[in-house]
């Protein structure tokens, strides 16, 4: 059977996926996998280019064609799927709320200053969401392929967040309050609007979740930076990339869902 090649494209977390590509080594089998990207805001100008998929910014289009597998930007026709990484496809947004905004199914009316409806605290979620770089390359990709376009889910931030005192302080009400659920409701009704659109949503395995809303430290530690070199760590109390652990167990619980195109090709 001839391999599904898929296109990795993202912003810095594509060095999770990228080397825990190797650590997954056999859970993806007759899968060939090419890794793209750029970091910080570089994907914001992303766009098809004499038919191809790239960065139109001079500066992010260089880094871009530097560390991409193919050496220059994505010619779609290659490519037999896409999978779409990190990119502002967060739950902070979401999370940052909380605190402010009660809704009926949360358990913070009584120290909430405003209450809105569920539905109300979904579009907000979506309109941050639709601001991010996720929804635009996903729907410039789109634009050009009607081949499965996968949207995974920055991981919940390391629960090491905890040692840090502004963000602990920020995710202590929902944990008092025991609104995870409210959390991944939300979440799951971000995928039923991701569906609609086309895409095909990704979450991290349940098993590197802590706590509902956070990921478990060990898979935060010796993150490694989006480099032509995946040899440099992120700083100790980086709580946003997760390390080859991480990408790997990705990988491991995603293989089904990114393999059923090519048996149905098949």
């Amino acid at each position: 059977m001839k391999p599904l090649r898929l296109c990795v494209l993202g912003n810095s977390h594509v060095a999770t996926l990228k080397t825990g590509w190797e650590k997954a080594a056999g859970a993806l089998e007759g899968v060939e996998a090419a890794f793209a990207g750029c970091i910080g805001a570089g994907m914001a100008s992303f766009d098809i280019v004499d038919g191809r998929l790239g960065p139109r910014e001079p500066e992010a289009a260089a880094f871009f064609r530097d560390i991409s597998d193919t050496g220059d930007f994505i010619d779609p026709a290659e490519f037999d799927a896409f999978l779409l990484v990190g990119m502002r496809l967060v739950a902070e947004p979401l999370i940052q709320n909380y605190a402010a905004f009660a809704t009926p199914s949360t358990h913070n009316h009584d120290t909430a200053p405003h209450f809105v409806s569920d539905g109300c605290m979904a579009d907000a979620f979506w309109s941050a969401l639709e601001q991010s770089s996720m929804l635009h390359v996903a729907r410039t990709v789109r634009r050009v392929t009607d081949k499965p376009v996968f949207t995974a889910w920055q991981a919940f931030l390391s629960e090491g967040l905890m040692d840090i005192e502004w963000r602990r302080q920020r995710y202590q009400p929902i944990l008092a309050n025991k609104d995870q659920p409210f959390v991944h409701d939300m979440l799951a009704e971000m995928d039923r609007r991701l569906v609609a659109e086309g895409y095909r949503p990704l979450h991290q395995p349940k098993s590197t979740i802590s706590k509902g809303i956070m990921t478990k430290a060990a898979y935060s530690r010796g993150s490694v930076r989006f480099r032509k070199e995946l040899i440099h760590e992120h700083r100790e109390e980086d709580v946003f990339h997760m390390n080859a652990d991480f990408g790997a167990a990705c990988w491991k619980a995603w293989a089904r869902d990114i393999q059923a195109p090519a048996q149905v090709a098949a």
